[in-house]
């Protein structure tokens, strides 16, 4: 009985941390999201520039 409550313990402690780890990750996504939409709009310019 014992050994049961240790196991269901392991991933009540695991879960907080993928709870910390997931806005670390949605942070960098709208970063990369960010960094993917100013470099998109750098070459619409550049394209725009060259069409000229």
């Amino acid at each position: 009985m014992h050994e049961t409550q240790i196991r269901s313990d392991r991933p009540l402690r695991k879960a907080p941390e993928y709870l910390i780890q997931q806005p670390q990750h949605s942070e960098i996504t709208s970063g990369a999201f960010l960094l993917l939409f100013f470099a998109a709009s750098i070459v619409s310019v550049i394209v725009s520039t060259l069409i000229r």
